[in-house]
């Protein structure tokens, strides 16, 4: 197998783009699992939803209890009224009594149709409010169920490729033998990642410092790898 410098730093460098583009992809990957779970749109949505409707089943048994209070006072009214017209009652205390009652239940019996026409009010812009709550949130969640098929594709791509990318890194490292990748190993943990720059018009693309041009030379020709004097690492001349 051939083993120049300029061979052997191309390898290096591909090994290293093979693994940054796995890293992106599992990035990716978690970006795309992480807006799968992020319902928080349609979830507000439904919530919403539910909080006037709720609102609208209150104000409506409210308005039932009410109108029911209203008609057991109607029907009291009558009954006092009865007793009070018959005739049966001659009293004076009695019958100045049941006017004092007629009075206060007819006072009562008024507040409580007032208060059922303040309900029914309520009530009707409440069910509207539900209504419209109720139709956002459909529209919320058509939304999200089509932004999620998406996202179940885009998922799936990711996926593949980064498998693909997986098992180019496998191959890749399998070739790889002694001091080369020991030393690219070694430049990745305390160089951020990366171990080989690209140098393109006599620049290290990586900390963008000129290379001498016999360092770029002996990168070309050297039995063993150059490094950049500025940044240390493997220097590849394209």
């Amino acid at each position: 197998m051939e083993r120049s410098t300029v061979v052997m730093a191309r390898r290096l460098y591909e090994l290293q783009q093979t693994e940054l583009g796995v890293q992106r992809h599992q990035q990716a990957l978690k970006d795309v699992r992480a807006r799968l779970q992020d319902t928080g749109e349609r979830d507000k949505a439904r919530a919403q939803a539910d909080a006037t409707r709720r609102d609208y089943e209150k104000l409506r048994a409210d308005l039932r209890d009410t109108e029911l209070a209203g008609q057991q006072l109607a029907q009291h009214v009558k009954e006092i009224e009865q007793r009070l017209y018959s005739g049966r009652n001659t009293n004076p205390k009695e019958l100045v009594s049941l006017q004092e009652d007629l009075k206060m239940v007819q006072r009562q019996r008024g507040e409580s149709e007032t208060r059922a026409l303040e309900l029914m009010t309520q009530a009707e812009a409440a069910e509207n409010a539900a209504t419209r709550a109720q139709g956002l949130a459909r529209q919320a969640e058509a939304s999200w169920e089509e932004q999620r098929q998406q996202l179940l594709k885009e998922q799936s791509v990711v996926e593949e490729e980064l498998r693909l990318l997986q098992q180019q890194e496998t191959s890749a490292l399998a070739t790889f033998q002694g001091q080369e990748l020991a030393l690219y190993q070694s430049l990745k943990k305390v160089r951020g990642g990366v171990a080989v720059a690209k140098v393109e018009r006599g620049i290290c693309r990586v900390c963008g410092i000129a290379v001498p041009s016999h360092d770029a030379q002996r990168a070309r020709s050297n039995p063993g790898l150059v490094r950049c004097n500025s940044c240390g690492r493997i220097l590849y001349v394209a």
